[in-house]
């Protein structure tokens, strides 16, 4: 397993730490809006780390290579959905000081908050298995090769024909 991919597991136990104390019922909602706010910071800094350091290199590995291209649509396409149930959320629910008042006020929107909270969580929830499951496995072979491609040595033999000698 790549360095990158064991960091980017490692961003995903956090984040899945801080969704599930989200759906902790024994916090008050505005408490979990709050825990919920941390892991959108948390998303958000994990998913410019993919941008600057993993899609680089399957968007380069999908120009000729079959699987990493079907993998990096799908994981597009389950993106938008995301992105756009994010977004979704966050003007429903824009901030603690305009979600906090309605929530003592109103019993329902306190139980619509939760749930929307819940289904929110789930989609990112499962969007991190498939991730591991799927798409990190694609960019370690993907990266793999591309190691193993880049640190060969090529030299000329005493009879000028080119010589690749791998560095491992």
């Amino acid at each position: 397993m790549s360095r990158l991919v064991e960091e980017l597991k490692v961003d995903h136990s956090h984040i899945k730490q801080v969704l599930r104390r989200a759906k902790d019922c024994t916090l008050t909602t505005s408490e979990r809006f709050e825990v919920f706010i941390a892991a959108k910071v948390a998303l958000q800094n994990h998913l410019d780390r993919e941008n600057r350091e993993l899609y680089p290199v399957l968007r380069h590995a999908a120009q000729s290579d079959p699987e990493s291209h079907s993998t990096l649509e799908t994981f597009a396409k389950d993106m938008e959905q995301i992105a756009s149930q994010v977004t979704w959320f966050f003007s429903k629910y824009p901030s603690l000081e305009t979600v906090n008042p309605k929530i003592e006020a109103d019993l329902n929107y306190a139980v619509e908050l939760a749930r929307d909270l819940e289904t929110l969580t789930t989609f990112l929830g499962v969007r991190l298995g498939r991730e591991e499951h799927s798409l990190y496995p694609v960019y370690d072979r993907v990266a793999e090769k591309g190691t193993r491609l880049a640190i060969e040595l090529q030299v000329q033999d005493i009879g000028g024909r080119l010589i690749h000698i791998p560095i491992e």
